[in-house]
């Protein structure tokens, strides 16, 4: 007797073990494959056809693995009881064996049934995936994903550095420049000598980037303010002429101003003239000649190659027809960012011509409408939407082009936050070669830059300080190029920021 209640506890036991295991899986069942609150994008959409479908699958695996597998167990157990107490009674002990058959039959019965149901329902939802999870029904089709919030900054009218959907700044110290005073720098400009090309950067300090210069007045004859604030062009009448130059920066909520009166003299020949501020410096007698000698790192301009030697392009081209379609992204990306729309133009232009998947250019190794890295790119994506890792093939999709436009801008934006600041030149050059060329160099530490300052590693055409060795070969792509392709980029692009082609 003991050992007979010993054998019904055992049973009774390994019932509720069953139990407790099934339950589990009871509670954690999904049955229902979308219109959640919370969970995956993919549970969190919306409900469609297919998901009816798909929930009635669901229901049926529930049963068929939950259910089904709990009282067959249940049937076994009672089948073994009955064989166990039957002792000498042979009715009792048939009837457990006819729990086993009946039992093992319905299983048969109900896992093939299922299958039939299974695959009519696969069938009519158009799903043929038998590699993952075959048993169960996946709907496909464009999953929504959560937007991705980027949180900007601005400075507030107690000079604070706070959080604004509306600001220019991307970091939470708002680039140090709240408080800071828009104002000129630039107290005077050099004479310009008549019919020579001439070319100077006016300098403000303490606005928000971009800085917008303009001037109602009237420049020497041949010479022209670009918006970033630099003169050019070819004087062709002598005389003094006095001018007010207004700069607004991008400082929100309320944009900073401020006006300086100016004037060049245009003087007819050149005894004593007032050197223009080059960041190239003249080779000595004793120095070396290199590619960029002679060129005026300072003003935009349309160069080619010639015998090893740059010359003046004759026929200048900024654009071409294809370029129109992306102009709704490009003052998309301008407006979001603060970064110049010609300055964008010029970039997709002379990187790509306006192609999503341009021929080989440079050393291989950037791709598309902007001509970026894809470790760059994924640097960026973030802030225009972007989830997916980014490659080549994406990068050339012009599927993306809006996206990639986007993300040049982002990019853009961190380099004039970051070191190589404000001027539009060497942002140009951090797109090209990389922060490094923002850099200060150590090689032409006593020449100064356009704007006064030291001479930035790209603006330095020497790799030592004797000025013997050039950076760079006689060349402008390449792995022995050095700085030269990101100097033939800056002054290419800024030709074409102040020219827009479209």
């Amino acid at each position: 007797m003991p050992n007979r209640f010993s054998k019904i506890f055992l049973v009774f036991l390994l019932v509720l073990v069953g139990l407790f295991l099934i339950y589990p899986t009871v509670n954690a069942a999904g049955l229902v494959p979308c219109g959640r609150s919370s969970g995956t994008p993919a549970e969190m959409k919306a409900c469609t056809t297919c998901d009816i479908f798909a929930l009635a699958s669901n229901v049926l695996n529930f049963v068929l693995f939950t259910v089904v597998p709990a009282v067959a167990v249940l049937f076994y157990l009672i089948g073994g009881l009955m064989i166990l107490l039957g002792g000498a009674k042979p009715g009792l002990v048939t009837t457990g064996k006819n729990f086993f058959w009946n039992t093992t039959i319905g299983l048969f019965i109900i896992f093939g049934a299922w299958m039939i149901t299974n695959t009519v329902l696969k069938s009519l939802v158009g799903d043929s995936d038998i590699s993952n999870n075959w048993f169960r029904i996946e709907c496909t089709g464009v999953v929504q994903q959560p937007p991705v919030t980027v949180t900007k900054y601005a400075c507030n009218t107690s000079n604070q550095c706070v959080a604004d959907q509306n600001g220019s700044y991307l970091v939470s110290d708002c680039g140090n420049e709240c408080g800071k005073i828009l104002s000129f720098v630039t107290s005077s400009l050099p004479d310009a000598v008549l019919n020579t090309p001439y070319a100077q950067q006016i300098i403000v300090t303490g606005g928000a980037f971009p800085e917008i210069f303009s001037t109602a007045d009237s420049l020497p004859p041949g010479l022209s303010l670009g918006q970033f604030g630099t003169i050019t062009g070819t004087p062709t009448t002598a005389g003094t002429y006095t001018f007010t130059v207004k700069v607004e920066d991008s400082t929100t909520p309320t944009k900073q101003s401020a006006t300086k009166q100016l004037s060049i003299k245009v003087v007819a020949t050149n005894l004593t003239p007032t050197p223009t501020p080059t960041p190239t410096p003249t080779p000595t007698p004793s120095g070396t000649a290199c590619l960029f000698s002679g060129i005026n790192l300072c003003q935009g301009q349309s160069l080619k190659l010639s015998g090893g030697t740059l010359v003046p392009d004759s026929a200048p081209v900024c654009g071409v027809s294809a370029c129109s379609q992306f102009l709704p992204a490009l003052q998309d990306a301008a407006n979001k960012t603060g970064i110049s729309i010609n300055l964008l133009k010029a970039t997709m232009y002379k990187e790509s011509g306006c192609q999503t998947n341009p021929p080989y250019y440079g050393s291989g190794d950037s791709w598309g409408l902007m001509q970026m890295q894809p470790g760059t790119a994924n640097a960026f994506k973030s802030y225009c939407g972007v989830t997916e890792t980014i490659t080549s093939s994406w990068l050339t999709n012009s599927a993306n082009s809006s996206k990639v436009i986007c993300i040049a801008a982002y990019f853009y934006k961190s380099l004039a936050d970051g070191g190589c600041g404000n001027s539009p030149r060497n942002i140009l050059a951090g797109y090209s070669g990389g922060t490094t060329a923002c850099q200060t160099s150590q090689d032409c530490a006593s020449e100064t830059s356009c704007d006064g300052s030291a001479v930035r590693k790209w603006e330095c055409l020497y790799d030592n300080p004797a000025h013997t060795t050039c950076n760079g070969t006689d060349t402008v792509i390449g792995p022995a190029s050095g700085y030269n392709e990101t100097r033939y980029s800056v002054v290419s692009k800024l030709y074409c920021v102040e020219h827009p082609g479209f």
